[in-house]
């Protein structure tokens, strides 16, 4: 039996809880189940999106993104309903 996860992964895709520090992305998709998917559709995370992982915390929860000129504070809980496609190393600029 394939996971939801693991179905996802074999699609490329990643969720945003493993995106390395520096780099940036494409929002493929918010999972609607999460208790948090309205809230991140409001502040930005949507379909075609460019985030960076801008910081994270010394004991890695919470992180920090760039998204469309704001840096939004997340949960590793809530980014782990972001799915994202390939990264590449961030130039430091987002959006």
């Amino acid at each position: 039996m394939v996971t939801y996860q693991a179905a996802k992964e074999e699609e490329g895709l990643r969720s945003l809880d493993q995106l390395p520090l520096g780099y940036e992305c494409e929002i493929h998709s918010v999972d609607h189940r999460s208790a948090s998917a309205v809230r991140l559709s409001y502040l930005g995370f949507l379909p075609g999106q460019i985030l960076r992982l801008a910081r994270v915390a010394p004991l890695g929860d919470p992180i920090a993104v760039d998204l469309g000129g704001q840096r939004i504070g997340l949960r590793k809980i809530e980014a782990q309903a972001v799915q994202i496609g390939k990264w590449r190393k961030s130039d430091g600029h987002c959006g």
